[in-house]
């Protein structure tokens, strides 16, 4: 190494009185004041590298909990204990409907003993218990992995609305804003989006319902996946997407289905009223 690019390593923590010589006496306590002086322009970085390669984001996201698991699990418990923690329960807290799920899923625990075995795949093990009525405490036990996808598939029956003139339940707000086609099915797989994706014609109807003033669905001022019936656009991997506001309404079939926005989301509907939904 030569003797300017030794002087250049020295100089570059000249200040910081953890730097010594290009070798940092403390480099725990380095590396901690170096994130709070760049925090903001290392969650822009953040950001920006999970929009440009969300799976691999996605992957060393993954790495790093595996490998972490422990260290993260602590610091979780660490941050609930903190004033921010503590200020995000009590909002989370305030909702009522929160509050009641949680008050359940307590007794839930205190009541039951667990049988550790996954109803879903049989692996035995560490599980939890998953709630498919609230109202009547009506639960499951599932390991992790399923209880985990159980979630990303679940259609939640606080959240639909029974629509008797099309003979249908709609979900009553969109989700999974910014997220691409391909993302949702990962998610949900394409033979669900196919089920339970609403057509144009059905996104219409609903949007005359409600500028009649019978539901309240947002519809007025929306951006969401439908379901693409056009041939031609489908196989040249166009995706459909019902746009509206206040003045007109319109349907897009020229993005592909790798596109996504941040107001652009979904919602689903089930078209044969299931009883374990109904309210």
């Amino acid at each position: 190494m030569s003797k300017t690019t030794q002087q250049q390593i020295k100089n570059k923590g000249k200040g910081n009185p953890n730097w010594k010589g290009g070798i940092s006496s403390n480099k725990k306590e380095y590396k901690k004041n170096h994130y709070l002086k760049n925090k903001e322009k290392q969650l822009i970085e953040s950001k920006k590298d999970y929009k440009n390669n969300p799976e691999q984001y996605k992957e060393r996201s993954k790495l790093n909990y595996k490998n972490n698991k422990e260290k993260i699990k602590l610091n979780s418990s660490k941050w609930q204990k903190t004033e921010k923690g503590k200020e995000y329960k009590r909002k989370y807290n305030k909702i009522p409907e929160n509050r009641k799920k949680e008050t359940i899923r307590e007794k839930t625990r205190r009541e039951n003993e667990k049988k550790e075995k996954c109803i879903k795949c049989g692996n035995i093990g560490k599980t939890q218990f998953h709630h498919l009525e609230y109202e009547k405490d009506k639960f499951i036990e599932l390991c992790l992995k399923c209880h985990k996808k159980e979630h990303n598939k679940q259609i939640i029956s606080d959240g639909w609305i029974e629509i008797p003139e099309l003979n249908i339940l709609v979900e009553e707000e969109i989700h999974h804003k910014n997220k691409s086609y391909d993302d949702l099915v990962k998610e949900f797989g394409e033979e669900f989006l196919e089920e339970n994706l609403p057509t144009y014609a059905e996104i219409q109807a609903l949007r005359n319902l409600e500028h009649k003033g019978k539901y309240k669905l947002g519809l007025i001022d929306t951006w969401e996946f439908v379901k693409q019936e056009d041939e031609i656009s489908k196989k040249n991997g166009r995706v459909a997407r019902f746009v509206a506001n206040s003045d007109y309404c319109d349907l897009g079939c020229y993005r592909n289905s790798g596109y996504s926005d941040s107001d652009l989301g979904v919602r689903f509907i089930k078209r044969k009223v299931s009883k374990e939904i109904k309210k």
